[in-house]
């Protein structure tokens, strides 16, 4: 059991598996009714030519809309065990996956907060793992007014940085005068 995975307090469930001989992180969702993989992954493994159209139209739960890619069937291993699932592409993951429910039904996995596993098919488990710190993560910044940034420049604007990023890494707000 990983006592130091905190589970109830919001943090994001990831397992470690593989695909396409690359070590992964994949982030649990079971409210999710897609699989997602980002676009930067499929082209680190050279799969651009095997993406197929994608006529979705997805939204996150805050009902922002996901820009989609495309969709591609990819291999993934969990636990030792290997799989073929079907993944919509997008730039919108702070991990290389997200595994929805399709996966989860397909695979017959459970999530084991007790024992704090990814439970799969044949008695396999994969432990829950804390996000590295060298994993990026994707924070919105609110702006105080809608500015249109000419294409091929750069531009300072105002913002606020929500209360829930911890760390603050790399993100700096000026305080008002």
């Amino acid at each position: 059991m990983l006592e130091n995975v905190d589970t109830v307090r919001g943090k994001q469930v990831l397992v470690i598996g593989e695909s396409h001989d690359q070590r992964c992180y994949f982030f649990i969702d079971s409210g999710s009714s897609v699989n997602l993989v980002s676009s930067g992954f499929i082209k680190k493994v050279g799969l651009e030519n095997m993406v197929n159209s994608c006529s979705l139209k997805l939204s996150s739960f805050s009902q922002n809309k996901i820009p989609i890619c495309g969709e591609i069937k990819l291999r993934v291993t969990i636990a030792d065990t290997e799989y073929y699932s079907t993944f919509i592409i997008t730039d919108l993951l702070d991990t290389e996956f997200l595994i929805g429910d399709p996966f989860l039904r397909q695979s017959g996995a459970s999530i084991d907060y007790k024992e704090n596993v990814l439970r799969l098919s044949e008695g396999k488990a994969a432990p829950f793992k804390l996000k590295p710190k060298n994993v990026s993560e994707t924070v919105k910044i609110r702006c105080n007014k809608i500015i249109t940034i000419p294409s091929n420049s750069m531009q300072y604007i105002e913002g606020k940085i929500p209360a829930t990023n911890e760390d603050k890494k790399g993100l700096v707000e000026v305080k008002p005068e």
